[in-house]
């Protein structure tokens, strides 16, 4: 289980400054990608509100709403910066 953590913390950080990147560049076809590639990610450690999150920020995009895949996107960032100190907590238990 520890190294179920190690990767989601490793793959999660790599992944969020990627979909950073394409929302501050509006591009939309990347950023349906990327939010769809790291929704598994985030239910395989318990975490489905952001995997629905992700799945509004798909839509957003695909609907070519910026403003609100933007306002979204930081949502979630910042759900995760207060998420991860417990998701790195939840590590050392095992």
């Amino acid at each position: 289980a520890k190294e179920m953590f190690v990767v989601f913390l490793r793959i999660i950080v790599e992944a969020m400054d990627a979909i950073c990147q394409v929302v501050e560049n509006q591009e939309t076809e990347k950023i349906k990608q990327q939010a769809h590639k790291i929704k598994p990610t985030f239910t395989m450690i318990g975490l489905s509100s952001i995997t629905q999150a992700m799945s509004q920020i798909e839509k957003a995009a695909l609907e070519g709403d910026h403003q609100k895949t933007k306002s979204l996107y930081l949502q979630v960032s910042n759900y995760l910066k207060k998420m991860l100190p417990q998701v790195e907590a939840q590590m050392q238990r095992f």
